[in-house]
């Protein structure tokens, strides 16, 4: 509890930059998260937990840089909590992620139980990452609220088919379909020739409560998307579950 990592320079470490296992009033300042390789999953930090009890509370990431990591950049895998955990609060302050292999932002959560709390990504920039911009998979709509405000993904999985800057995978339930994910001012800069945001979940389901404004950038058209029920509507009813 309450500790501070204040201008660490993680580097070239086996496993991971940070890993964080259980943490209340933690906040990492102005660090470097780079070159981690070797054993998985190989991210510039990532929050772990082992069990229910732990706590990720009010952890903050202010001012940091994750770069060339052979997994994701900030990683958050809360699979070992629970909806009866305590609300996790994780937030992501004027960070930078650039040339990881995989996502910038990651969180992996738990599909038959996922935890509640809140994920906040604010003045966020992305930088040619291997994988999507976000990626959040198994939060439903009544799990964690993820927001991101005033951020920007530039140039994600440019070399890889599956992922668009923006993926979503819900648990595959039909009354708790994918959701709870809410942007503003977000800028998505992508020259692919492609949908920008990828939805897998429980067929004939809708997304529910993804909300916001994507300023999407290609080959110097700029067009501001509306994110809302009539917008997830059409995700839903398209044929590839794509927009």
């Amino acid at each position: 509890m309450n500790v501070v990592i204040w201008r660490v320079d993680c580097n070239d470490n086996r496993r991971q930059g940070i890993s964080v296992i259980s943490a209340e009033n933690l906040l990492i300042e102005d660090c470097l998260l780079r070159n981690t390789d070797g054993t998985d999953p190989r991210a510039g930090i990532d929050f772990e937990p082992n069990d229910p009890n732990d706590s990720l509370i009010n952890c903050v990431l202010r001012r940091c840089i994750a770069g060339n990591n052979a997994g994701t950049g900030y990683q958050i895998c809360p699979q070992f909590l629970s909806s009866r955990s305590k609300p996790m609060s994780i937030y992501l302050e004027n960070c930078v992620s650039r040339n990881n292999k995989q996502h910038p932002v990651h969180l992996c959560s738990a599909p038959k139980d996922p935890p509640g709390g809140l994920l906040r990504m604010t003045h966020l920039v992305s930088a040619n990452d291997g994988m999507a911009g976000l990626s959040v998979k198994f939060n439903p709509c009544d799990a964690v609220r993820i927001e991101m405000d005033d951020s920007v993904i530039r140039d994600a999985a440019q070399k890889d088919s599956f992922f668009p800057p923006v993926y979503l995978q819900g648990i595959g339930s039909n009354t708790r379909p994918v959701g709870n994910i809410h942007f503003k001012n977000v800028t998505i800069q992508d020259d692919l020739d492609r949908p920008f945001i990828k939805i897998r979940d429980g067929k004939g389901t809708t997304p529910r409560d993804i909300t916001g404004s994507i300023i999407l950038e290609r080959k110097g058209h700029k067009e501001t998307i509306t994110v809302d029920d009539a917008w997830l509507k059409a995700i839903s009813h398209s044929h590839s579950g794509r927009l």
